[in-house]
């Protein structure tokens, strides 16, 4: 269950950033506006199990050992 969308001028965002941290921190989500127009919407973040891995995070596969021995790269040959 979230906690209901709450509409800040930027200006306010501004001044009263980390009070609006708790708040996001609490469920809320937290759309700035910038002369009626909204323009960014915060939100707390996804569970740790959703976030997909970055590029260096991920693991590096091991090149064929055909070309690793191809190019010189005897360490990396697993065969």
């Amino acid at each position: 269950m979230s906690l209901p969308n709450t509409n800040v001028g930027a200006f306010d965002a501004r001044t009263r950033f980390f009070e609006l941290l708790e708040r996001i921190e609490a469920g809320e989500e937290v759309t700035i506006m910038r002369h009626g127009v909204a323009v960014a919407r915060l939100v707390p973040p996804t569970p740790e199990k959703a976030i997909k891995p970055t590029m260096k995070e991920r693991p590096v596969a091991a090149p064929m050992p055909s070309l690793a021995k191809a190019r010189g790269w005897a360490e990396l040959a697993l065969s």
